[in-house]
């Protein structure tokens, strides 16, 4: 068993190249001046080198669409393991999704008021996983930091099963409510009389510290037939299969892991959504993360169907595999909006220039979704199964 403090405070040599900062230097950068400080022993550089995706070994088929949801089950709600050779990626794709998470809830607060812990549950033995863990930490810090979210604190623990990363402790920074507000009052006012005053509003007091439960919107479909579903990516990526759910039940297809790099228009959309989910906009949503947008969508359709277009997508993307666009996970959302309110989210979503696909409408007269894409003759009906298998997720407490 390696040491802990070894693995965080050592120098890396990756490849040959020896790294610009440790991980706990990279994570200190993440944190506020009291958070845990730097060791002051010297410790001997870690040696390793980076893993490759492995040959390409399984094709996956728009004819069998409906094996695959089968297959998957339960499954996108079991945690899965982070393949070393896609370790930055997924170490991203999870974060985002965890903060994505975190619009359905009540409560007023913004992307750059969240804090978080951050844990890492590694397999410190085989070739390439130390490799694995500093572009983790490379990639959680970077993505972090450009997200404006502050890190309360971090964790390592060995596993000889897998390699982990965790998201937790999610918490509203009440410093940054203090200092909005200071910013809003017309007058000069010290910072510490609005934080007097939020003392006694039950919003900032610590008991109200960490998210709420909550939902402000359900995750299931409301069964209005003139209402709108419509999908959002947080990335402006292209749909890849590396790290997937799908790779991780059917095997590698040497595909790569989606590249998410774009923290300024995660930003964007996060804050446009959040304001339609308080304002009431959003009628339902559902983050899409494991298992893609189609597992997203059968969640949301436990209580009825409906059929969801992938033309304006497949157009979009230039991308002729249904497939990844099904089970890629690009972390983004789908909503449902009112009919009333869609001139009114096109507004917004187009003056923050984000990208946005209508997928259809709910049809209460049948449960599960069926796929169209529109311009090709077959449609595939599928999610009956993973209807009557996956548990129910968190929906509208």
């Amino acid at each position: 068993m390696k040491d802990i403090d070894l693995i965080l405070h050592s120098e890396y040599i990756i490849d040959g190249q020896r790294m610009d900062a440790t991980p706990a230097q990279m994570l200190s950068e993440c944190m506020p001046a009291a958070g845990q400080g730097l060791s002051q022993r010297d410790y001997p550089p870690i040696v390793d080198e980076p893993s490759d995706p492995v040959p390409e070994q399984v094709r996956y088929s728009a004819g069998r669409i409906m094996e695959y949801m089968e297959e998957l089950g339960d499954a996108p709600h079991e945690k899965r393991d982070i393949p070393a050779e896609f370790s930055g990626s997924i170490t991203r794709l999870s974060i985002a999704r965890t903060l994505i998470d975190t619009l359905w809830k009540t409560g007023h607060f913004s992307l750059g008021n969240i804090q978080a812990g951050i844990r890492w549950e590694w397999n410190c033995a085989p070739v390439g996983n130390m490799a694995a863990f500093y572009f983790s930490v490379e990639a959680s810090c970077q993505y972090l930091y450009d997200l404006g979210v502050r890190l309360s604190g971090y964790s390592l623990e060995e596993s000889g099963k897998g390699n982990r990363i965790c998201l937790e402790n999610l918490e509203i920074r009440k410093d940054a409510l203090f200092t909005e507000a200071v910013a809003e009052e017309p007058e000069p006012v010290l910072e510490e009389d609005f934080q007097d005053a939020a003392m006694n509003c039950p919003e900032y007091t610590e008991s109200e510290k960490r998210l709420p439960r909550k939902r402000k919107c359900p995750e299931a479909i409301v069964p209005d037939r003139k209402s709108w579903l419509i999908y959002i990516p947080f990335d402006t990526c292209s749909f890849k299969l590396g790290g997937s759910l799908l790779c991780w039940k059917f095997g590698s297809n040497g595909d790569n892991a989606p590249a998410i790099q774009d923290p300024d228009y995660f930003i964007d959309c996060y804050e446009v959504l959040r304001e339609l989910v308080e304002d009431g906009i959003v009628i339902s949503g559902g983050t899409v993360s494991g298992g893609g947008l189609i597992s997203a969508a059968g969640r949301m359709c436990r209580k009825t169907g409906c059929t969801i277009d992938l033309k304006g997508i497949e157009t979009a993307y230039g991308e002729k595999d249904i497939v990844r666009i099904l089970f890629a996970e690009v972390p983004g959302v789908i909503i449902q909006i009112r009919d009333s309110d869609y001139d009114y989210v096109d507004a917004q979503l187009l003056l923050q220039e984000i990208a946005y696909y209508p997928l259809g409408h709910p049809d209460p007269d049948r449960k599960g979704v069926k796929i169209s894409e529109g311009s090709r003759p077959d449609v595939f009906s599928i999610l009956s199964a993973l209807l009557n298998s996956t548990t129910a997720s968190e929906g509208e407490d």
